[in-house]
């Protein structure tokens, strides 16, 4: 089947507002589908599920273009937000929205109300390849790509990571369960998985191996496609000095002293900041002017965390946690950072390294697969086992004046968001192309329509 239009179906980033890495990926990829793919020859529209239709969420990008243009991208609404816009009645989202006291969004519902009014709704061709980019196992997506599936539409989905199965402990109880189920579902039902590392694609295929048996798991189309690394909400890609934070500037305008190490990503456990806090407090011991700023959003199970972070005795002096900083402050933070460490457990890619490099930052990170694969040779490694192995790096640096030698970053490995949206519709077109469409079935259990996972 020749594929002619890739609907790209990613209305929990444009609703919720979010940047963690899913959001950032899945806004990258349907800002530049439109015009990537009019160059490749292929007809690509964002969509968004709204309510009980599908619409062309193109005005929906355009009110993002807008913010961004003025300075001023969307800020991330509440859950509470994101589940008004998932129900079908309005009467019955109007109750649970007031009920639940966000009143000081309805200029968002407003919103998303009048978008979803003047665009078109999508109705579903035989020769469109349906792909979802974000949050894809929750009934209500199952339901969009089964409707596709209907109409004789191939499906597919972007698999970030398979952590909610490889290492439950880092995630909310519950989430392993339901993560497993629509895995499980759609790589017995569609046709195009696409991830984002070889990685990851090694991992899933094995997993479809074992789930599928050797010869079925070999069958599933699975590719994967590199990400950008430019920062993308910012005005001309540039941050001008009126963009940038109090805070942000407050951080790195201390003196006397060095700049701060930069950490970068959401507060959750797979992410490691006990560790790296384990590993400054030995860098204190020797090194006591040594800073640290911690950029990233509460997460969840992230309480004790914060409680730690913020009754530290040099919290404020030479540890700083910025919560809500935006892509301007994140640009300051890797132009002005000492360097950047990485500590996760584990990751599906882990963008902050790559931007960490794109912007001539040395990086830190843990010793993981997936890193070696990101950062090759450029990166120092650390055993994320012995935060003493951390703490040493750092203390030669600040005593010797200089990190261990690595191999010099290639500028050409940095990639575009619009050469990653090329990459990702073409192999997309290819895998769609080579394959029969099998039946879109429901899963046994419904599981949780707001699971959410960055």
């Amino acid at each position: 089947m020749n594929v002619g239009r890739i609907l790209l179906e990613c209305g929990n980033t444009l609703v919720s507002g979010n940047n963690s890495g899913i959001q950032r990926v899945s806004r990258n990829l349907a800002r530049q589908a439109i015009a990537v793919g009019a160059e490749l020859g292929v007809t690509s529209i964002p969509i968004i599920k709204h309510r009980w239709r599908c619409y062309d969420g193109t005005r929906w990008l355009a009110a993002l273009e807008r913010r961004i243009e003025a300075g001023n991208p969307q800020k991330p609404v509440t859950r509470t937000l994101e589940s008004f816009h998932s129900g079908n009645s309005l009467l019955k989202r109007l109750l649970r929205f007031l009920r639940r006291g966000t009143l000081q969004s309805i200029s968002s519902i407003v919103e998303q109300e009048s978008l979803a009014w003047q665009s078109s709704a999508i109705h579903f061709q035989s020769d469109d390849l349906v792909i979802s980019l974000d949050v894809w196992w929750t009934p209500s997506l199952r339901r969009l790509l089964q409707q596709a599936h209907q109409q004789r539409a191939q499906t597919g989905i972007v698999v970030y990571d398979l952590l909610p199965i490889t290492h439950p402990q880092f995630f909310p109880s519950g989430l392993t369960s339901i993560f497993q189920q629509y895995l499980d579902h759609y790589l017995k039902h569609a046709d195009v998985l696409m991830v984002i590392s070889q990685t990851v694609q090694n991992e899933l295929r094995k997993y479809a191996k074992k789930l599928l048996g050797d010869r079925a798991g070999e069958a599933v189309k699975i590719d994967f496609f590199r990400l950008g690394s430019d920062l993308d909400l910012i005005a001309s890609g540039i941050p001008s000095t009126d963009q940038i934070s109090d805070s942000a500037r407050q951080v790195f305008a201390q003196t006397p002293g060095p700049p701060p190490y930069l950490s970068v990503g959401t507060l959750e456990p797979r992410k490691n900041h006990n560790y790296l806090l384990d590993a400054f407090e030995q860098i204190w011991d020797r090194c006591p002017q040594t800073r640290l700023c911690i950029v990233g959003r509460p997460g969840w199970l992230c309480g004790d965390l914060l409680d730690r972070i913020h009754h530290h005795p040099r919290f404020g002096h030479e540890l700083h946690l910025l919560t809500n900083a935006s892509d301007a402050d994140l640009a300051y933070c890797y132009q002005h950072a000492r360097a950047l460490v990485f500590s996760s457990h584990a990751e599906g890619f882990g963008l902050p390294l790559i931007e960490g490099l794109r912007n001539g930052l040395p990086v830190l990170a843990s010793d993981i697969p997936v890193h070696r694969e990101v950062g090759g040779e450029s990166c120092l490694y650390f055993d994320i086992g012995s935060p003493s192995t951390l703490a040493q790096i750092v203390i030669d640096r600040e005593q010797t004046g200089a990190f261990a030698a690595v191999s010099d970053w290639d500028p050409s490995a940095v990639i575009s968001w619009r050469d990653s949206t090329r990459q990702f519709l073409q192999k997309c077109r290819v895998l769609a192309e080579s394959v029969d469409s099998p039946s879109m079935e429901t899963p046994d259990t419904e599981g949780a329509e707001h699971a959410v996972h960055s």
